[in-house]
């Protein structure tokens, strides 16, 4: 993953770009542990600590949901990132007036 970040931006740019990618990347791994945790402690066998399988399903459901959600808003960033990549290759039309 670093690599491709590095790949994406200027040498100038590429600490600063590297930061940024850390701190997305902890906060998700934080936000994601938090939220499979609340949703395992929802559901807990009664005067036990143990979560009953239907905690485990939704944490699954979830997981699966934001993973697709993940996948749709990747691919169609490259679909516009292709586009302003071959609508800044084209040479300028000349405008008759």
């Amino acid at each position: 993953m670093y690599s491709l970040v590095a790949e994406a931006v200027g040498p100038d740019q590429a600490g600063m770009a590297q930061g940024v990618n850390s701190l997305v990347y902890a906060l998700g791994s934080a936000t994601g542990s938090a939220v499979t945790t609340s949703l395992l402690s929802e559901h807990l066998i009664p005067h036990t600590p143990l979560s009953v399988a239907s905690g485990y399903t939704h944490a699954y459901v979830l997981c699966g949901v934001l993973g697709l959600f993940a996948v749709i808003v990747s691919v169609t960033e490259a679909r516009l990132a292709a586009r302003r990549a071959t609508a800044s290759a084209r040479p300028a039309e000349s405008v008759a007036v």
